[in-house]
């Protein structure tokens, strides 16, 4: 806090205490209650008095000194005010500035947690479609297999199906072979014919 106003009230009031002493003792010295060994005690008293009158006037003048308190007290308030409001907002400023700091590290942190966060996710859903698609490779080989397996069963299965009928023609044709190797042509030309079958075949008159 500026100390000069209370400065300025102290030594006004000290040097009107001067005066008063000095102007005291001037007229006491005039009346004749106070003498002087000297008489040129008193003209320098004299003097004196004239000089501090002079010199309090122009510092009066000047605002050198003040001789108002309440003037002071205001002066004293108003720059106590002006130096608290200037602290204050020195402290807001400060306390605005580390915030700010706190602020913008945090943001730091967050925007590095969050970049590690999305490195992750991307090694991760790397990893992830990898996978998918060696899956996709394995699911392909087990199709392929499986329709060659179902084309190998199908041909399988037709054959299959189809060994029994050419096991029984078999069998038909060599039943048939071995039931004509035992017709005997002569016994065969010994049958009567009957005579619906060779009726139609006589010529008749």
């Amino acid at each position: 806090m500026d100390q000069q106003p209370i400065l300025q009230l102290v030594v006004a009031y000290t040097f009107v205490g001067a005066l008063v002493f000095t102007v005291v003792l001037t007229c006491l010295s005039l009346v004749g209650w106070i003498t002087f060994k000297d008489e040129k005690q008193q003209k320098k008293l004299f003097s004196v008095f004239l000089i501090e009158l002079v010199v309090g006037s122009l510092a009066w003048f000047f605002q050198f000194i003040a001789l108002d308190p309440g003037a002071v007290a205001k002066e004293i308030e108003r720059k106590a005010v002006s130096v608290l409001e200037k602290r204050t907002r020195e402290d807001i400023a400060k306390m605005v500035k580390d915030k700010e700091a706190e602020y913008s590290r945090q943001v730091k942190q967050l925007q590095a947690d969050a970049d590690q966060t999305a490195k992750g996710l991307a090694t991760a859903l790397s990893e992830a479609q990898s996978k998918s698609a060696l899956l996709q490779v394995q699911v392909n080989s087990a199709e392929l297999k499986l329709a060659q397996t179902a084309s190998v069963r199908s041909a399988a299965t037709a054959a299959e199906a189809r060994k029994p009928d050419d096991d029984q023609a078999g069998a038909l044709g060599r039943e048939k072979k071995t039931s004509i190797a035992k017709v005997d042509p002569n016994a065969c030309l010994a049958l009567p014919v009957p005579e619906a079958v060779i009726g139609p075949l006589v010529v008749r008159e």
